[in-house]
């Protein structure tokens, strides 16, 4: 889910059940919304380095095990990283931090995985 006010250009991820879904936008100008259901079963391996000035969406990448985690952010906003499989109920939340962040934190992932980063500012992230 997106809640923004004022103009906004990202990406987002989300872990959702099969189902049947409305689609529910209030704006008050153009807007452009784009949906995919990626389904990969392999991605580019370990180490990966990203960085941005707005919310994307990576991978795949291929996980395993034990990984550790860089990130910074100079926004003064939320910054959330998450780790997401192609299907599931659970992603794994690496960082969730408020305002600006440098600092670094180990996960665990196994498998195919998309990283989801939510940012208001400059971002940077490295997984090993």
């Amino acid at each position: 889910m997106i809640y923004e006010i004022g103009e906004y250009e990202g990406e987002t991820a989300a872990l959702i059940d099969a189902d049947i879904y409305q689609l529910d936008v209030e704006a008050d100008g153009d807007w452009e919304l784009e949906i995919s259901q990626p389904r990969a079963v392999s991605g580019d391996s370990l180490p990966q380095s990203m960085g941005d000035d707005k919310p994307q969406v990576f991978g795949p990448f291929e996980f395993n095990g034990s990984h550790t985690a860089t990130g910074s952010h100079s926004g003064d906003g939320n910054f959330q990283v998450h780790v997401y499989p192609p299907e599931g109920n659970f992603g794994e939340l690496i960082f969730n931090e408020i305002g600006e962040y440098d600092g670094e934190t180990t996960f665990r992932h196994d498998g195919v995985g998309y990283v989801a980063v939510q940012a208001n500012g400059d971002w940077s992230l490295d997984l090993e």
